[in-house]
């Protein structure tokens, strides 16, 4: 399948919270876009570590990339670590790498000081 043919026939997510009033704020109902830019925000926060980056890629994919400019289109939030991996250049991203872990700490640590 080509990758607009991807994009156009991509579905929701069992865990996509937009649209479903069990999720809704208050009564208000979440917008995917709300949750797309919420999702990103977290993926860049692990990402920083490696010197990647994701962005949200009108709103049916995502596009992670590397410093040297090379990126990689994926269509759920699931497929980020095998791009990821592909970026680092023959390193592996460990989600459960200590350094990692110390980082994000010291992003909770900062944004409870900073609240």
């Amino acid at each position: 399948m080509c990758g607009l043919c991807a994009a156009l026939n991509g579905g929701r997510a069992w865990t996509d919270a937009a649209g479903r009033p069990q999720f809704s704020r208050a009564g208000s109902p979440i917008r995917a876009s709300d949750e797309r830019d919420r999702l990103v925000r977290l993926a860049n926060g692990v990402l920083q570590h490696y010197g990647l980056t994701v962005s949200d890629w009108g709103g049916g994919s995502y596009m992670v990339a590397n410093p040297a400019g090379q990126n990689e289109n994926v269509y759920a939030l699931a497929g980020i670590w095998e791009s990821v991996d592909a970026l680092l250049n023959g390193q592996t991203a460990d989600p459960l790498d200590e350094a990692l872990i110390e980082s994000l700490e010291g992003l909770v640590s900062a944004r409870r000081t900073n609240a």
